[in-house]
């Protein structure tokens, strides 16, 4: 029988499924107190099942047996692949399973700083309806969503689902950059493919922020990009943190040369609570919250176990 490791917590119904088909060390606490069951399970476990887990190369090499890594996340940044591909070692995640559901927080990022909702929201909480901005209401003007130009940066799944919304719910014209010609979009979404970063952002008024973080994304939002978006566009990252140079986004908040900004996603996390950013009224934060919904989170979590077992299945 196989030896896994489940690190996180997950469902009883699927913990006991995978104990009919492994042995299994369930470590939902391993950062504190089951540490020592964890470190004793590794030299003979095949397969880890979690997401959060930093796994350096000397920590790869405590697990000589270790043939899969299934991660209940979609990215894998916690993880240096190369080291697991020099090993063998198979990765996998969950992307599919919260695609849907960061589309729709996407959206609400999209909406909530166009429209000034959380200003609208506190200004309402201070007793302020009919009192101060609320009173002739301008200082609180929105901007319209609807008909506008969405420029997408990273149109895989993700990216397609916002721009289907996009298209189809608020009748946007979708441009997108990317590695490649997205046809599918193209033909069902009207989208428009820009090979030039620039033009993109030169052109749209929403840009969403999806591409995965790896050296060529790595700020790739920065002084320069900021500076070529309209001074009437948002930007909105709901992708990896450390693709924006957030001293350049501040920046640009500050001087005006952008109307607003939406993020889910920081360069460090938490954010800290007096952090620069969060003191400019015309940023909208979330908590990288992008799956954070009870069905995303299930479906993740059984699409990791489904993962696991298919793969392990296959090694024996």
């Amino acid at each position: 029988m196989k030896e896994i490791i489940v690190y996180q917590p997950i469902p009883l119904a699927l913990l006991e499924q995978l104990k009919r088909t492994f042995k299994v060390t369930y470590v939902p606490n391993y950062r504190t107190s089951e540490r020592e069951q964890f470190e004793a399970a590794l030299p003979t476990v095949q397969g880890l099942l979690g997401a959060g887990l930093f796994i350096s190369e000397a920590e790869l090499a405590k697990m000589p047996q270790l043939e899969v890594v299934s991660q209940t996340i979609a990215g894998f940044d916690t993880l240096v692949v190369e080291d697991f591909v020099a090993r063998g070692v198979m990765i996998t995640n969950a992307a599919d399973a919260l695609t849907d559901t960061v589309a729709d927080l996407t959206l609400a990022l999209t909406l909530a700083v166009a429209r000034q909702l959380p200003a609208v929201d506190r200004a309402i909480r201070r007793d302020e309806w009919f009192k101060g901005p609320l009173d002739t209401a301008e200082g609180l003007y929105g901007t319209d969503v609807y008909g506008k130009t969405i420029g997408i940066i990273g149109l895989g799944r993700i990216g397609t689902a916002v721009a289907k919304r996009a298209h189809a719910g608020f009748g946007m014209k979708v441009i997108y950059h990317t590695r490649s010609h997205h046809l599918e979009a193209e033909q069902l979404y009207d989208a428009v493919y820009y090979a030039d970063l620039a033009g993109l952002l030169s052109t749209a008024y929403f840009v969403i922020m999806l591409a995965p973080y790896n050296d060529e994304t790595h700020q790739l939002m920065n002084e320069t990009a900021f500076k070529t978006m309209k001074k009437s566009a948002y930007f909105i990252n709901v992708g990896r943190g450390k693709t924006v140079d957030e001293t350049a986004l501040i920046k640009a908040l500050q001087q005006g040369e952008l109307a607003g900004a939406a993020l889910d996603v920081f360069e460090q996390e938490p954010i800290a609570a007096n952090h620069p950013l969060l003191q400019l009224p015309q940023v909208v934060v979330s908590a990288h919250m992008g799956s954070a919904t009870a069905a995303s989170r299930a479906r993740m979590i059984s699409d990791a176990v489904t993962n696991l077992t298919a793969a392990l299945r296959d090694t024996a």
